[in-house]
């Protein structure tokens, strides 16, 4: 949902997604825009990685959905959207399996090295700037957007049934504190 909201928001200002391509056929992008879907392996995504590297110009603005920094030096400006505490190695490995602990401890790396190429992260809570501050250290900007869907929460919403007092709707991520 919010990649759909981003991406609608970015208007005629979009020229280029790369996109997972397990995402293929469910989000809509222009046709106007250039779109480049990446496969699930480290090649595909390096690949990607160099294509975005060649695209880039001095005035091009990159947002960084996946949280983590660009692996090659783009030009222009890049714009973090850090959502994943375990990219940040606040939290054990331990609990996930071989593959996926592997995979995270990578991306880490790959965070922490190329972190001086990012211009400005943006996060949806001042608990995930405190998390990143502490990360990153001085020097970087952090921008607090919660990303709410504005025009839909103002309309009112009629109870079903049973009332709530708190409803925590996230994925099944490890990420997403649900434990």
């Amino acid at each position: 949902m919010l990649l759909r909201q981003l991406l609608a928001a970015a208007g005629d200002g979009l020229t280029l997604v790369q996109l997972d391509e397990r995402i293929r056929g469910r989000i809509e992008v222009s046709p106007a825009v250039a779109r480049r879907f990446v496969k699930r392996s480290l090649s595909s995504r390096a690949y990607a990685e160099w294509q975005l590297w060649r695209a880039s110009t001095p005035d091009s603005v990159l947002l960084c959905f996946s949280g983590m920094p660009p692996w090659l030096p783009v030009r222009g400006t890049v714009v973090v959207f850090q959502q994943n505490r375990n990219l940040l190695g606040i939290n054990s490995l331990r609990q996930f399996p071989f593959k996926v602990a592997l995979r995270i401890a990578f991306e880490r790396a790959i965070c922490r090295m190329f972190r001086g190429r990012v211009h400005e992260y943006v996060v949806q809570s001042p608990s995930m700037k405190r998390e990143l501050s502490r990360w990153r250290g001085g020097g970087a900007r952090i921008r607090v957007l919660p990303f709410a869907d504005l025009a839909r929460s103002r309309r009112g919403v009629e109870p079903v049934g049973e009332r709530f007092d708190f409803v925590y709707v996230a994925s099944g991520d490890g990420h997403k504190n649900q434990n």
